[in-house]
C-alpha cells in the first residue's frame, strides 16, 4: 500500500473521547443552535481524536458519529465568510480558516490509521477523507481564497492508494450526503480537480453553483489514464502541468479525460437553445437560459487540452468591461431591454425633423 505522507498530530491535545458511545454523549451535551462555537469545538475535539485514539476501528465508527455534526456546523457558519468582499475582514478570515482547518483535520483523522485498517473498512477510510478533502477545497472556492497546493497533492495521493487497493471506482453510499446518491473514490477527487480546472474564482455566485451542480452530477464520466488517448477527438489533460511533474507518479494516473463531460456540457447547450429550461435540466434556478448558455460554453473552452484563445489576443490577460443597464441586460439575458429601432414614421425622429426643418415630410409643405 502507498504511503501517504501526513502531518504530525497534535501531541498537546487530550481527548475525553474513546469510543461511539463517549461521542454521541458528547455531542448530546453540545449547544448546536450556535455553529460557529460548535465548529470551534468540533475543531479541537477531531484533533485530539487524531493525537489520542489508536484503536483503527474504534476511531473511525467516533469519527463518523460526530461527521453528522461537522457538516450541519459547517453549512452553520458559511454564511460568514462565503462570497463577501476581497480581502475578506479579519473575522470572516478566522471563520474561514477554522472550517477549512476542520474540513482539513477530519480528512487527516480518517487518513491515519488507514494502513492498520482491516481491508473492508479502507475503502470506507479513504472515501470518507477524499469527502473531507473535497470539501476543504470548496470552503477555499467560495470564501475566493487560493487552494494551497499541498491539499491537491493530498487528493492525488489518496487518489492513487485508491486505484492500489482497487477501490477507485467501487460506489459507497454516504449517509451524510444522501442527494448524491453512491460515489466513488475517483468521481470525488474529479469533481475537485474539474473545479480547480474551470478556475472557480472567475465566476460570480451564480456562476458557481451552477457549475459546481453540473460537475458534482457528470463527475463520475471523467476517468483518470496514465497514458494520453491517441484519439484526435479525445480531450485528456495533463495533471503534471498544475499538480507538478514531481507529484504525478510515473505509471500512475496522469491524466484526466474529459470528453464525456464536454459532451454532456454541449448537449446541455443544444437543449437550452432548443427551448429546454435550466431547472428542466438540472441546472438550477439562478441562471437564465442566456446565462447558462455563456456559462456551458466557458466550461467548454476551459476543459479542452489546448484551449483557442477567446476575443483578443494580448500579452497579458484582459476582463471585458460591460457599462450601462442596457448593456448588462443585454449581457445577462442575450435580448436588448428595449428595441431601439427607429423607423421613418418613428416620433423621435418627426420632432427632430420639425425642429430643423420646421416641417416634418416634404410631401406634406404647404409653402
Amino acid at each position: 500500500m502507498p504511503i501517504i505522507s501526513l502531518p504530525e498530530p497534535d501531541a498537546s491535545l487530550e481527548s475525553s473521547l474513546r469510543d461511539a458511545a463517549e461521542g454521541r454523549a458528547w455531542l448530546a451535551n453540545q449547544t448546536q443552535v450556535q455553529p460557529l462555537r460548535m465548529l470551534r469545538a468540533l475543531l479541537k475535539e477531531i484533533q485530539a481524536i487524531d493525537h489520542c485514539v489508536s484503536v483503527p476501528a474504534t476511531r473511525l465508527e467516533l469519527l463518523d458519529v460526530l461527521r453528522p455534526a461537522v457538516i450541519q456546523a459547517q453549512a452553520g457558519v458559511a454564511i460568514r465568510y462565503a462570497h463577501k468582499p476581497l480581502p475578506l475582514l479579519r473575522d470572516e478570515q478566522e471563520v474561514f480558516e477554522q472550517a477549512r482547518d476542520l474540513w482539513h483535520a477530519l480528512a487527516i483523522a480518517y487518513l491515519r490509521p488507514i494502513p492498520l485498517l482491516p481491508q473492508q473498512l479502507v475503502h470506507q477510510a479513504l472515501h470518507r477523507s477524499a469527502v473531507a478533502l473535497r470539501e476543504t477545497l470548496h470552503s477555499h472556492f467560495i470564501a475566493g481564497i487560493e487552494v494551497r497546493p499541498d491539499f491537491l497533492h493530498l487528493l492525488y495521493d489518496i487518489l492513487i492508494m485508491a486505484e492500489a487497493q482497487g477501490l477507485q471506482r467501487n460506489r459507497m453510499a454516504d449517509p451524510d450526503y444522501p442527494q448524491l446518491s453512491q460515489s466513488t473514490i475517483a468521481g470525488d477527487v474529479t469533481w475537485s480537480f474539474l473545479l480547480v480546472l474551470s478556475d472557480p474564482y472567475r465566476f460570480s455566485q451564480a456562476q458557481f453553483n451552477v457549475a459546481n451542480r453540473a460537475f458534482s452530477r457528470w463527475c463520475e464520466l471523467a476517468s483518470f489514464q496514465a497514458e494520453p488517448s491517441q484519439d484526435r477527438h479525445a480531450k485528456t489533460i495533463s495533471l503534471a502541468k498544475w499538480l507538478g511533474e514531481d507529484v504525478v507518479a510515473e505509471g500512475k494516473p496522469q491524466w484526466l479525460d474529459v470528453r464525456p463531460v464536454v459532451r454532456k456540457i454541449r448537449q446541455r447547450v443544444d437543449a437550452l437553445q432548443a427551448g429546454e429550461t435550466p431547472e428542466s435540466l438540472r441546472l438550477g434556478r439562478e441562471l437564465t437560459p442566456a446565462g447558462c448558455i455563456r456559462l456551458m460554453r466557458e466550461l467548454d473552452h476551459i476543459l479542452r487540452p489546448q484551449p483557442k484563445p477567446l476575443g483578443d489576443v494580448l500579452d497579458c490577460d484582459t476582463v471585458d468591461l460591460v457599462f450601462g443597464n442596457e448593456n448588462l441586460y443585454l449581457l445577462l439575458a442575450g435580448k436588448p431591454l428595449s428595441d431601439h429601432a427607429l423607423s421613418a414614421q418613428s416620433s423621435h425622429i418627426s420632432h427632430d425633423r420639425l425642429a430643423l426643418f420646421g416641417f416634418d415630410n416634404a410631401a406634406n409643405r404647404i409653402d
